[in-house]
C-alpha cells in the first residue's frame, strides 16, 4: 500500500470515528432527555400523590415526604451515575480519536502491520465499552422504574390500610 493511500485510509477512518463520536454525543443527549422526562414524570406523580394526601387524612404529609425523599435521593444518585458513565464513555471515545490522529501524525514511521493491530485493538475495546455502557444505562433506568413502581404500590398499600383503619374507627363510633 502506497504511503499516500495509507494516509487517505487513516484520514477516512478518523472522519468515520468523528462521525461516530457525534452519534455517541446524540445518544448521550437523548439519554439525558430521557432522564429529565423520567424525573418530570416522577415529580408529576409525587405532586399528584401529595394532592391526594391533602384531600385525605389517611396518611400524613410528613410520612409521604419522608417516603418520597428517600426514593428521590436514591433515584438522583442513579441519574448521576448514568450521567457519569456516559461522560466517561464519551471521554474514552474521544481518547480513541486522539490515538487515531496520532497515528496519522506518525505517517511514514507507522508500519501497516502495527496499524492493523492497533485498529483491531481499538475496535475490540470500542465494542466492549459500547456493550458495558449500554447494559449499565439500561440496568440503572430499569431499577429506577422498578423503584418508582414499588413506591407507588407501597403508598397505595399504606393508603388502603389507613382507609380501612379509619373505617373501623368510624364504624366503632357509629355503633356506640
Amino acid at each position: 500500500m502506497e504511503n499516500q493511500e495509507f494516509k487517505n485510509l487513516l484520514q477516512n477512518i478518523i472522519a468515520s470515528y468523528e462521525a461516530r463520536l457525534k452519534i455517541v454525543g446524540g445518544i448521550i443527549e437523548n439519554t439525558h432527555k430521557t432522564l429529565d422526562e423520567f424525573r418530570a414524570k416522577r415529580e408529576e406523580v409525587s405532586v399528584s400523590l401529595r394532592e391526594a394526601l391533602a384531600k385525605s387524612a389517611n396518611l400524613r404529609k410528613k410520612d409521604f415526604d419522608g417516603m418520597i425523599g428517600e426514593i428521590l435521593n436514591v433515584q438522583t444518585g442513579k441519574e448521576e451515575n448514568i450521567k457519569k458513565m456516559l461522560a466517561e464513555f464519551h471521554q474514552e471515545e474521544e481518547g480513541v480519536l486522539m490515538k487515531l490522529k496520532s497515528l496519522l501524525e506518525q505517517g511514514d514511521n507507522l508500519k501497516i502491520k502495527n496499524f492493523k493491530k492497533i485498529l483491531a485493538r481499538i475496535k475490540q475495546e470500542q465494542e466492549k465499552r459500547s456493550k458495558n455502557i449500554s447494559q449499565g444505562v439500561d440496568s440503572e433506568i430499569e431499577k429506577m422504574r422498578q423503584e418508582l413502581g414499588e413506591m407507588l404500590a407501597h403508598f397505595k398499600e399504606e393508603r388502603d390500610k389507613m382507609a380501612l383503619e379509619w373505617q373501623n374507627v368510624l364504624s366503632k363510633i357509629n355503633n356506640h
